[in-house]
């Protein structure tokens, strides 16, 4: 078992005080057997010389500097393809894993031959605020696995994924978009067919009012909307989109849909009028199924009325926007 490299792959930009909680966290792994590979994406503050500080304590902790900005997506592109561990353990700047992470991910890996090893993580707001999400269904089968997915959501973060994978079937992480994960999360997952689950949490995600993605803007709202699409042709691409699970994908594209009309329509420009257009085709094309239930009735209005629902939402927008003035 110690004999596995794992390489943890670090996006960072312009988090100088998060940065040391999460390698402080890395570097204290019981599992020894890592490189902790941190891509700086022309952080504007002391980010870089953080990394620098921490290289020069631990020589596992290693530093790519971008010369040009490439977002998320382009940072962890770069640091998986310099990894050269068997797994590929992806974590964020402002976020930390528990000491015994590593060590308890590759246990149950069978000796490297799981595609995917899954723990799961605690959605964090305070030392007294958290919850514990579970990252993986209970019956441990293809049709379960692919059902949670696409109607409960999954973290990438904090697993381990063999690095192979990402190279045998060409699926990297658009760059220079938010949103990146969307693309290519589902697709990925699918293709790991061997998988395990630690069944504790092991992956801390910080829920910080710097998040990148904690407000709504046109552009971010614009590759949310874009991120669905290669989502939908990275399934295709790959077989995914099947008679058996048509439904199923269909209501995650009403989901990911909905959210972005939603998204648009706090946003009151010419150009949101006319993605929002786009959008609410899309949804015309894809008719409440089996699983519509399954939505907050707020989506299900929009799903059946997508045109009159973005109206509506962009009217009280508006108009709540003009009563806080």
């Amino acid at each position: 078992m110690k004999d596995i490299l794992v390489s943890i792959v670090i996006p960072v930009y312009n988090s100088e005080r998060s940065l040391p909680k999460c390698l402080d966290s890395l570097i204290g792994q019981t599992y020894k057997n890592i490189e902790i590979i941190c891509v700086n994406d022309c952080s504007k503050d002391c980010s870089k010389a953080v990394i620098e500080a921490y290289h020069a304590k631990d020589s596992r902790v290693k530093l790519i500097d971008h010369k040009e900005n490439k977002n998320a997506g382009g940072t962890r592109n770069d640091g998986i393809k310099a990894a050269k561990g068997h797994y590929i353990c992806l974590v964020d700047n402002d976020d930390w894993m528990a000491f015994n992470a590593i060590e308890s991910l590759v246990a149950a890996s069978l000796e490297g031959k799981e595609d995917l090893v899954v723990g799961d993580w605690i959605n964090y707001y305070s030392s007294d605020k958290y919850t514990i999400v579970a990252n993986y269904p209970n019956k441990d089968d293809s049709k379960a696995f692919t059902d949670f997915i696409c109607r409960k959501g999954f973290r990438l973060l904090g697993c381990l994924i063999k690095r192979s994978i990402f190279f045998e079937f060409d699926l990297f992480f658009p760059e220079r978009i938010f949103y990146e994960d969307n693309a290519i999360g589902i697709p990925l997952l699918l293709c790991c067919e061997n998988r395990a689950h630690v069944n504790i949490p092991l992956y801390y995600y910080s829920n910080s009012i710097d998040s990148v993605t904690g407000f709504t803007t046109f552009k971010k709202t614009e590759d949310r909307f874009h991120t669905t699409n290669m989502l939908e042709y990275n399934l295709r691409r790959l077989g995914f989109i099947t008679a058996e699970n048509k439904e199923l994908i269909n209501y995650l594209f009403i989901r990911l849909n909905c959210q972005t009309l939603n998204m648009l329509s706090m946003i009151h420009s010419l150009k949101s009028f006319r993605l929002a257009n786009l959008v609410c085709k899309k949804l015309s094309k894809l008719n409440p199924n089996i699983y519509s239930s399954e939505l907050d009735g707020f989506f299900q209005r929009i799903n059946r009325h997508p045109y009159w629902s973005y109206i509506l939402l962009s009217i009280r927008q508006f108009l709540s926007k003009i009563k806080v003035r």
